[in-house]
């Protein structure tokens, strides 16, 4: 298999928080390994950093949700960043005003459905 037949793949996965329903569509492999240090690097910067090293992560792995403000407009996560170089979300970007906890939330989420399956961490005979 091909890693970029693997990142390609996209998923459903439904997040809840207090009785509301998240619908995300998201690649599970392109969270990985680099993101999450990057994630751990920004988070002892701490400030702008971190938040936006969150936003990043978000807008690679998640292709689609549900997610509407309160007039039912979608929040997109296609905005355009403020220095695509760096990945810098845009200060009018609308995920900027999305409560830490959906990130955190679809994260944790996330990170859950990566876990292999059954088959997969299975050991073969002979080893």
């Amino acid at each position: 298999m091909k890693l970029s037949q693997a990142v390609a793949k996209e998923r459903d996965l439904t997040v809840e928080f207090d009785g509301a329903v998240l619908n995300v569509k998201f690649r599970p492999l392109t969270y990985t390994v680099r993101q999450v240090s990057e994630m751990q690097a920004k988070a002892r910067e701490g400030g702008d950093a971190n938040v936006n090293q969150v936003v990043t992560t978000i807008k690679r792995m998640v292709v689609g949700w549900d997610l509407t403000d309160d007039d039912e407009v979608p929040i997109p996560l296609d905005h355009p960043y403020a220095d695509p170089e760096s990945e810098t979300p845009a200060d009018d970007d609308p995920l900027r005003d999305v409560p830490m906890h959906i990130f955190s939330g679809v994260l944790q989420a996330v990170a859950e459905a990566q876990a292999p399956s059954g088959e997969a961490s299975r050991p073969s005979p002979g080893r």
